[in-house]
């Protein structure tokens, strides 16, 4: 019985991940003027046929082909919500293929940021879509910031920290909802805050602090209400070394009200939207030299 309800939930996943897709094209072709279905085929390198079978509902768009759907027409399709449909249909049953499309793993430095930056590069249509949360809690014991003295920290990632800080800073400057909760635990972490402060620059920046030290955590990184990301910081360089990036935004949603209770508890605010606040860092810089 346990089994056959799998598979009756598999089939209804299976079937709203049809649907959505077959509404979307017929949507799509009516506003082209109805013979559009061949264009489409062209740009995702299909047979028409293959198309006709989507509007038909009879099969299923491949992970890789709702990826590209998204991308060329993202008014019509919803590339995080397909995703999602088959990662659960890939959860309950085999119906869809067996890659699990929702979830990939890095295992170096320049493959978080590079993930990271990906993720924040992708248009987003929508503005409540324009946001990036992130959970900043490193120890920073060194007090160094290890892209710039550490000597092991490899090229490969120095590049891709760097890349992906601008385009944060490029965001924040766009209007981007750039939210972060970083944790001092020594007076070393105040000059990468007092970096990020300068850096990130824009009408909905805000910077929020914990003036304790804190263990290493999976901290999220939820990037346009589609993408999360948990790292885990390596010992030496105490920045990311390693994730886990989940495209879901069922998942993004969860870490999002996770990071409003972090937000809700942060004893210090850093930056509101109107600009740095100088004396609330000094306040910090206060009590972390008061209690080393």
């Amino acid at each position: 019985m346990e089994c056959n309800t799998l598979v009756m939930a598999a089939d209804d996943v299976v079937g709203e991940l049809r649907s959505v897709i077959a509404d979307a094209l017929h949507r799509l072709n009516a506003d082209r003027g109805g013979h559009y279905m061949s264009s489409v085929a062209s740009a995702l390198a299909v047979e028409r046929s293959t198309v006709s079978r989507w509007q038909k509902r009879t099969v299923t768009a491949k992970p890789e082909h709702c990826e590209m759907l998204a991308t060329h027409w993202p008014d019509y399709f919803d590339g995080a919500r397909l995703a999602e449909l088959h990662y659960r249909a890939v959860q309950i049953g085999p119906h869809v293929g067996a890659t699990s499309v929702g979830i990939e793993m890095f295992d170096s430095p320049a493959g978080v940021y590079s993930a990271a930056t990906e993720a924040l590069r992708m248009p987003q249509p929508r503005l409540a879509d324009r946001v990036y949360r992130h959970v900043a809690f490193h120890l920073d014991r060194r007090g160094t910031d290890p892209m710039e003295a550490d000597l092991l920290f490899d090229e490969g990632a120095r590049q891709a920290t760097q890349v992906h800080r601008a385009l944060m800073a490029q965001r924040a400057a766009e209007g981007w909802q750039m939210h972060v909760v970083l944790s001092a635990g020594n007076p070393s972490r105040l000059g990468s805050i007092a970096a990020m402060m300068e850096t990130l620059e824009g009408p909905n920046v805000e910077i929020f602090a914990y003036p304790y030290r804190l263990p290493m955590v999976l901290a999220p990184v939820i990037i346009a209400n589609q993408v999360v990301l948990l790292s885990h910081d390596h010992r030496r360089w105490e920045r990311p070394d390693s994730a886990i990036l989940i495209r879901s935004r069922t998942v993004a949603d969860w870490a999002s009200k996770f990071f409003v209770d972090l937000v809700a508890d942060a004893p210090i605010r850093l930056r509101t939207p109107s600009g740095a606040d100088q004396i609330e860092f000094n306040r910090l810089k206060r009590y972390l030299d008061d209690h080393p």
